[in-house]
């Protein structure tokens, strides 16, 4: 084989060897993806849990223990989610608005944490207790 040949044959398994590594790698940076959304939906549901304790919402709803059932992390993952949201929720001072008899906008500022860029990192931070296949 000339030099131009073995050079193409060369290119060619490159190439491919590249395109089948990212192939590769799109259905777990999905998946990794997805399990974040998850866990980031579990921090929504603690947050407006912890936010309304009192109503006692979490002896009413599931949905923390389908998020627990659902998600592919250790459970100290959750842990560590549920201790930032309780923290964050007791952050969460009332209105100072007199006529919203300065109550919490508690579904509000879950909201809008869960929005944040800063619940997305600390999300990421749990990649390290996120369980294989």
């Amino acid at each position: 084989m000339d030099r131009k040949s073995c050079f193409i044959l060369l290119l060619c398994f490159v190439l491919f060897g590249g395109f089948s590594a990212a192939c590769a790698m799109k259905p777990r940076r999905e998946y990794v993806r997805a399990q974040r959304e998850l866990l980031k939906d579990y921090f929504l549901c603690v947050c407006i849990g912890e936010g309304f304790r009192d109503l006692r919402i979490s002896e009413q709803d599931v949905s923390q223990a389908v998020y627990f059932d659902t998600c592919r992390y250790a459970p100290e993952a959750f842990r560590e989610v549920a201790g930032y949201a309780k923290k964050f929720v007791e952050s969460i001072g009332p209105t100072d608005a007199e006529d919203l008899g300065r109550k919490k906008a508690v579904i509000l500022n879950c909201i809008d944490k869960y929005k944040s860029r800063e619940i997305d990192r600390f999300i990421e931070s749990m990649d390290r207790y996120m369980l294989g296949d």
